[in-house]
């Protein structure tokens, strides 16, 4: 199963598997579409696509000033970005997609 943005997935049904040789390609089918967070869930049926690949853990919610790592695409930037910081503030934010609220964690960075 593999996460992205759904309004990529409006306009997509492959996904682009990087390898030392190059890109392979690989049909996709939705599972969901979580409208709230803007997120799909999707996954390959080749199992071609699966080899070599480590599922991502999640943990528990992390607390005020633990040490986090931040990993998205910022607005204006094409490319993925990483950074990390603690955590400096969490609170409950008003989400403009699906009308909802949901958890927001502000990270700061150590200058």
């Amino acid at each position: 199963m593999d996460c992205t943005f759904l309004l990529v997935m409006s306009v997509i049904s492959f996904i682009d598997k990087c390898v030392k040789s190059g890109v392979l390609l690989f049909l996709s089918m939705w599972l969901m579409m979580l409208y709230t967070w803007i997120t799909a869930l999707l996954t390959v049926t080749d199992d071609e696509f699966w080899e070599g690949v480590s599922p991502v853990e999640f943990g528990d919610l992390p607390a005020l000033q633990d040490a986090v790592t931040v990993v998205g695409y910022p607005i204006g930037g094409d490319t993925i970005s990483v950074t990390s910081g603690v955590v400096s503030r969490m609170e409950i934010l008003s989400y403009v997609h699906g009308s909802t609220e949901l958890l927001g964690l502000q990270v700061g960075q150590h200058i």
